[in-house]
């Protein structure tokens, strides 16, 4: 995993694994040709580089296989949080299956929409293929597949991270406490330094459970 994925940024993360080691964990902007002070916080392409400094090998390849490992500890995770919210193995187990393999309707659609002869009868056309073609399912935009993030560690590291965060606020709504809601303003806040859009998203969802 990690080198599989054909993200235009892996670039970027091979330069910032190399440049944490000289500017530390917040770095400048080197792909302007603007002056900036340090402002980029890149601790886990720090991390990264630092663990392939003291290993001697190169960062490409502490990515490549943090990554395997990643994707052992998020697909443990998604169990977990499947069989919190279904108690019965065997709907945890085809639920999480599912997961895993892409989830929810937008890939199904899609497949029937791909498939010769079927996608050419009448009925199938005007529910399914025309609607695909017009609207972008769920699954069209960028790195909702949880298939596809299993390969790509940049997303690995930071759906474990979001995953967690939404554990925690699971666990601090069920029964509230000052440490339960420590933990989750932590991981918010984690969250949000790592990728931002996420956090965004998570303080969206949190704010409209509170107001409901």
């Amino acid at each position: 995993t990690g080198n599989t994925t054909v993200s235009p940024d892996y670039m970027q993360y091979r330069v910032w694994e190399r440049q944490a080691l000289r500017e530390g964990p917040i770095v400048t902007n080197r792909f302007t040709t603007e002056p900036n002070a340090k402002h980029l916080p890149v601790f886990f392409y720090w991390g990264v580089g630092t663990l392939a400094r003291w290993m001697g090998v190169r960062p490409e390849f502490v990515y490549a296989y943090a990554g395997a490992a990643l994707a052992v500890v998020l697909t443990l995770m998604v169990f977990a949080t499947v069989r919190r919210f279904m108690p019965d193995p065997t709907h945890a187990w085809w639920t999480f299956l599912a997961i895993m393999a892409g989830g929810g309707l937008g890939p199904y659609l899609k497949f029937a929409a791909a498939v010769p002869g079927l996608s050419e009868i009448g009925l199938v056309q005007r529910l399914i293929v025309e609607p695909v073609q017009i609207a972008p399912t769920f699954e069209d935009y960028r790195s909702h597949y949880v298939y596809r993030t299993l390969y790509d560690t940049h997303f690995l590291f930071i759906w474990i991270v979001m995953l967690g965060a939404v554990l925690a606020l699971h666990s601090a709504l069920v029964r509230f406490t000052p440490a339960r809601a420590a933990v989750v303003a932590a991981l918010f806040a984690a969250l949000a330094v790592l990728h931002v859009y996420e956090g965004i998203v998570l303080v969206g969802v949190a704010g409209g459970i509170l107001a409901t």
